[in-house]
């Protein structure tokens, strides 16, 4: 798609000066083009990039091969200091208390919870929760196995609570998100 082409955002110079975004999404290649002709042609050669494996997708981001996204150093240590957090049993976490657990504000902590949710780092749960993906299976898991252990099949709020042992700030909008 133009590689090298300063409207395309899709080449070896966004991963350089973009370490960390995963890549553009379809629509930002596509769109990158004003002519809607041109669209056209940059949709069929996207799709003639990804299809002989030139780039790759993932949901709707595109990227270079072997692309690894990069947090700048201090963000890097943040999100080190926050998967830690995780770790020592905050299954999950409100963003104040993430935010409390790493010496900073809400404020300053949400845009890089808002980016590792856009690489798929961490998913968004709802405004006030973000969690790692593995946590989020688990609890998917747990409530699979609760609504099945119901005598009605049913999934409630107090028994996937039992299940997990998330109290209902967590569990309510859990499965929210689940639903």
């Amino acid at each position: 798609v133009g590689v090298g082409d300063k409207n395309t955002t899709m080449d070896q110079d966004f991963h350089v000066h973009e370490p960390d975004s995963p890549g553009p999404t379809v629509e930002e290649v596509v769109r990158a083009e004003r002519d809607p002709k041109a669209r056209l042609l940059r949709g069929r050669a996207l799709r003639d990039l990804l299809d002989k494996g030139t780039l790759i997708s993932f949901g709707q981001i595109v990227h270079l091969p072997g692309r690894e996204v990069s947090l700048p150093v201090k963000e890097d240590v943040l999100w080190e200091e926050l998967r830690q957090a995780y770790g020592r049993s905050i299954r999950s976490a409100r963003v104040t208390r993430l935010a409390e657990a790493l010496d900073i504000t809400p404020e300053e902590l949400t845009p890089l919870l808002e980016k590792l949710g856009r690489i798929d780092w961490l998913t968004r749960v709802s405004r006030a929760y973000f969690m790692l993906p593995e946590i989020i299976g688990s609890f998917a898991a747990e409530a699979e196995r609760a609504g099945k252990a119901h005598e009605k099949s049913l999934l409630t709020i107090g028994n996937f609570r039992d299940a997990t042992g998330a109290n209902r700030h967590v569990a309510t909008p859990l499965l929210e998100f689940f639903d």
